[in-house]
C-alpha cells in the first residue's frame, strides 16, 4: 500500500511494493545522505497503488500510467520494469550502484559505473535507463559498443528480452503506419526500432584494427551511448574519440528539447599487462571521482567541484595523456551492492582463479595473470579483515575523506562522523602534489586507536591541504592534535600552520 510524502513540493512513495528502492533510500539515509529519498519519486498519487500488469486494467489507468512512466523514470522502473534472473523473473533490483547511474542519467550527466561481476551492472542499465529510453522517449537513436561482437548482440537480445516482460499496453509490438496499416516493430540482431516513437538502437561490432575503430560511428548521430566494459576493450580511447562528433550534435539537439542525452560506461577493473587495461587507465583517471555526497550538493556546487578536481588534475606534476572529460566515475564495491563476504568466497570456489577475483570482484586493478604474491588463505585473511568505509566527509567541497566506525557513539540513529570532543591524533604525511606520492592523512581515537578517517590525495598543493586543514579543525574536530611528518614538504606545512588559527593544535616536541 503506498505511503505518499510530500517533501520541498514533491511527493515520493515510502510503501512502494518495490522492497530494493526502500532499502536503497534507507541505506543512503543511513550514510547521512539528505535528499536520499530521490528514487521514491511519483508526480501523481493517484496512480500509485493501480498495478500496470492486471489483466482488467482500463484506458484511463493506462494512459495515467503511462503519463508518469514517460516523466518519471524512477516510477518506470520501480513498477513496471522486470528482470529474468536465475530466480526466475523478479522486479528491477535497485542498490546505491544503480541508484547513482539512473541518477546521472537523469540529468544527462555521462558516468562510468563499476561495480563486481553478478551486481547487475551491465543487466541494471539496460533494464532501467536503456530500456526507459527506448520504449517512452521520442526520436531518440542510440549504440552499443562493447569488447565483442557476441557482447553486444546479447545486450541487444537482453533489451528486447526486457520489453517482453513489460506490461503487455507497454510493449509497442505493432504500430500504425502512416497508410493506416499495422505493422511489427523492427527487431533484428544488430538492430531494434520503436516505429511507433521513432527510437531506434544501433550495435557495432568488435573494433579488429585501429582503423577501424576510428571509423565507428561515423556519419550517424545518437543521443544515448553504451560502453560496456571499457576496460576490455580494444581501441578502447579511439572508440571514445570518434564517437564523440556522433553524439555531440545529437546530444545539443536532445538537451534543446528537454530530452536525455548520456554516454554510459560500465566496467569491471582490467589486466594492466593487456593493451586493454593500459589503454583504458588513463580515461579513468581523467574521470571526475563520484561521491554520493553530491546527492545533497547543488549545481552550482556540483560545477565547483568538478572545477576544483580538473584544477588539480591540471596542476599536478604528473604527466596526463589525456585531458579530463565530465564522466563521473563510481565505483562501488561488492559489500555496497549488499553482496557479502560469504559471497566472495563462494566466487573464488567457483573459479579459484586469485587474480580474477581480486580484479572482478574487490576491484583491484593489478598486473599479472596467474601469478600472486597471496596464498589463497591470506587473500581470504586479508578480506574477512579488512575495514571498509561506507560514509565520506567531503572538506572544502572538494576533498574526500574515508570515514570508519570509531567508537565516537550515534547522532540521530547512525554512527557519528566524528565527535567535535574526541582529541584525534591526526598523523599527516605531507607530498609535494606531484602525482607520484600522496599525500595522507590518517585520523585516530586516541581512547581506542581505531581509525577514524583516512585522506590522500596525489594532486593537493600545500596552500589547498592548508586550507583543507584549517576546516577539518574548526568545523569537526576543534580539540584534534595535529603530527604532521617534519620531512621537506612537511616543514614547508608546519611553517603556512604556524601563520593559521590552527596553530595550537599542532604538536610538537624537542
Amino acid at each position: 500500500m503506498s505511503d505518499i510524502k510530500k517533501i520541498n513540493g514533491r511527493f515520493y512513495d515510502f510503501g512502494c511494493k518495490n522492497e530494493s528502492f526502500l532499502v536503497t533510500a534507507k541505506e543512503l539515509k543511513t550514510i547521512g545522505v539528505k535528499n536520499y529519498y530521490f528514487m521514491l519519486r511519483i508526480d501523481n498519487p493517484r496512480v500509485a497503488d493501480i498495478d500496470p500488469f492486471k489483466p482488467d486494467i482500463t484506458p484511463q489507468e493506462v494512459n495515467a500510467l503511462m503519463h508518469e512512466a514517460r516523466n518519471n523514470m524512477w516510477f518506470f522502473c520501480r513498477t513496471m520494469v522486470r528482470m529474468r534472473t536465475d530466480k526466475g523473473v523478479v522486479p528491477y533490483g535497485l542498490h546505491r550502484g544503480l541508484a547513482a547511474a539512473l541518477w546521472c542519467f537523469e540529468r544527462s550527466q555521462d558516468f562510468c559505473l563499476v561495480e563486481p561481476r553478478q551486481t547487475w551492472k551491465t543487466t541494471g542499465l539496460i533494464a532501467g535507463p536503456i530500456q526507459w529510453a527506448f520504449q517512452l522517449s521520442k526520436n531518440t537513436n542510440m549504440h552499443f559498443f562493447g569488447k565483442e561482437t557476441d557482447n553486444t548482440k546479447r545486450n541487444l537480445g537482453h533489451l528486447k528480452s526486457d520489453i517482453e516482460l513489460l506490461p503487455e499496453w507497454l510493449q509497442f509490438r505493432k504500430y500504425m503506419a502512416d497508410d493506416g496499416s499495422i505493422k511489427k516493430s523492427r527487431q533484428a540482431t544488430e538492430k531494434m526500432e520503436n516505429n511507433l516513437l521513432r527510437n531506434s538502437v544501433v550495435i557495432h561490432p568488435k573494433a579488429t584494427s585501429l582503423s577501424h575503430a576510428q571509423g565507428m560511428g561515423r556519419g550517424g548521430s545518437g543521443s544515448i551511448l553504451y560502453f560496456d566494459e571499457i576496460e576490455h576493450t580494444l581501441y578502447i580511447d579511439e572508440i571514445i574519440s570518434n564517437s564523440a562528433p556522433l553524439f555531440k550534435t545529437a546530444s545539443e539537439n536532445a538537451r534543446a528539447a528537454g530530452k536525455i542525452a548520456c554516454r554510459l560506461m560500465s566496467a569491471t577493473p582490467g589486466n594492466l599487462d593487456t593493451k586493454e587495461g593500459q589503454t583504458a587507465l588513463p580515461i579513468i583517471k581523467s574521470m571526475i571521482p563520484w561521491t554520493e555526497k553530491i546527492y545533497d550538493m547543488t549545481n552550482e556546487e556540483i560545477a565547483n567541484y568538478k572545477s576544483a578536481f580538473k584544477e588539480e588534475y591540471h596542476n599536478s606534476e604528473e604527466e596526463h595523456s589525456r585531458e579530463v572529460i565530465d564522466v563521473f566515475y563510481m565505483e562501488y564495491q561488492y559489500f555496497q551492492v549488499r553482496k557479502t563476504y560469504d559471497w566472495v568466497l563462494d566466487q573464488y570456489k567457483l573459479s579459484g582463479d586469485k587474480m580474477a577475483i581480486r580484479r572482478e570482484i574487490l576491484l583491484q586493478r593489478l598486473r599479472g595473470s596467474t601469478a600472486s604474491p597471496f596464498d589463497p588463505e591470506d587473500l581470504e585473511y586479508l578480506i574477512s579483515n579488512m575495514k571498509k568505509s561506507t560514509r565520506e566527509l567531503l572538506i572544502c567541497g572538494k576533498w574526500l575523506f574515508k570515514l570508519y566506525d570509531h567508537g565516537a557513539g550515534e547522532l540521530f540513529g547512525r554512527p557519528k562522523d566524528l565527535d567535535e570532543n574526541i582529541p584525534y591524533l591526526v598523523g599527516i604525511d605531507p607530498a609535494g602534489g606531484g602525482g607520484g606520492d600522496n599525500f595522507a592523512i590518517t585520523i585516530v581515537n586516541p581512547f581506542n586507536l581505531r581509525i577514524a578517517a583516512e585522506f590522500k590525495s596525489p594532486y593537493i598543493s600545500g596552500p589547498n591541504a592548508v586550507r583543507m586543514l584549517i576546516e577539518l579543525v574548526t568545523e569537526h574536530i576543534p580539540n584534534a592534535v595535529l603530527i604532521p611528518e617534519k620531512n621537506s614538504m612537511g616543514c614547508y606545512l608546519i611553517q603556512m600552520l604556524l601563520e593559521t588559527s590552527i596553530r595550537d593544535n599542532l604538536y610538537w616536541s624537542e
